[in-house]
């Protein structure tokens, strides 16, 4: 959902439960430093302490990886920081990072998990688009079984198919009620057809919906409704129910001039970077060509646990001395 943004995080800061600081630019490994590499052709079976495949040894291939081996370094002690250096490419986790208190810096050093310089890693828990099939026009189909409500292409977000289309680059373009209909301020509101437009499922159309109160002019909360139902003739809509809290109202009058779109139906499908689900199939867009070629990624809606995590053995044994810097996650 919109209102469940994640999209996007750059982990320039450490996490609040492990202590610790940084800057978001990593520097070159420094003596006086234990070091670790994590690459996406790494292999797990190697000793980690290269910075790139060098005949029979090289970098580890995952992060859990990289974990242990700092777990058994830092067992009996830090003389001196640990260092694991990922590198560029999108690296995908079957599970999340759970740091507990063995994996604390100590005796005054750190345990860093950081970009490589001047590179960019992904750490992710999404899935991977495949088995794309030519659908119509421009816009191709894969068969999915599982939910999700964010989509991404080459680390670019995509829309879920909408009325008005956003512009690209941007997110917000909205259309306007034009009327408050009496007795019913925060149940229906008045459009312009146009604004609406027919399509072969109307009762599976979502209204996005910033109520604007009786004059329309306030943007304070964000519902998303389901269920509604949508009469071209009269240019009137009635709210089903908000998506995630079960409300059948706005919680505010809907003035003449809120803001609000729609989305959900496969007719709005009209523009490179949107997608529709459903029948078990997503359709998407792409803004780049041919499909096959383009890192197309669905995380799991509402995922849960996430990427990293800390949580510590006791409140005397907590998770401290951990910075993740410079790394750029969705879950």
């Amino acid at each position: 959902m919109i209102a469940r943004a994640i999209a996007w995080l750059l982990l320039a800061f450490e996490l609040a439960a492990c202590g610790g600081g940084g800057s978001a630019t990593a520097p070159a490994p420094a003596s006086g430093t234990t070091t670790f590499y994590v690459a996406i052709d790494g292999n797990d079976g190697w000793s980690g302490t290269t910075t790139a495949v060098t005949g029979n040894d090289g970098p580890f291939r995952s992060i859990a990886r990289a974990q242990a081996a700092v777990r058994a370094a830092i067992g009996g002690g830090m003389r001196e920081d640990v260092t694991v250096f990922i590198r560029a490419g999108a690296h995908y986790l079957g599970d999340e990072i759970r740091f507990r208190a063995e994996d604390s810096g100590r005796d005054g050093f750190q345990v860093i998990y950081r970009n490589y310089p001047g590179e960019q890693p992904l750490v992710h828990r999404a899935r991977r688009l495949t088995g794309w099939q030519p659908d119509s026009g421009q816009i191709y189909k894969a068969r999915v079984d599982w939910s999700f409500d964010m989509l991404f292409e080459n680390g670019v977000r995509a829309i879920n198919a909408r009325h008005p289309n956003a512009p690209a680059g941007s997110r917000f373009a909205y259309s306007r009620t034009w009327a408050t209909v009496a007795g019913a301020e925060t149940k229906r509101f008045g459009f312009t057809v146009a604004d609406i437009p027919a399509v072969a499922q109307p009762g599976a159309l979502a209204i996005v919906l910033w109520p604007g109160g009786p004059d329309g002019e306030f943007s304070w909360n964000q519902q998303i409704f389901v269920g509604n139902t949508v009469d071209h003739a009269a240019g009137i809509a009635t709210l089903g129910r908000e998506a995630g809290r079960n409300a059948t109202t706005a919680v505010l009058p809907i003035g003449a001039n809120s803001r609000y779109f729609v989305q959900g139906a496969r007719e709005l499908l009209d523009q490179p970077g949107e997608y529709w689900v459903g029948g078990g199939f997503v359709y998407y867009w792409p803004r780049q060509a041919p499909i096959e070629q383009q890192a197309i990624l669905a995380p799991r809606a509402s995922q849960f646990p996430g990427v990293f995590s800390c949580r510590g053995a006791t409140a005397d044994l907590p998770v401290r001395g951990i910075r993740l810097e410079g790394l750029l996650t969705f879950r």
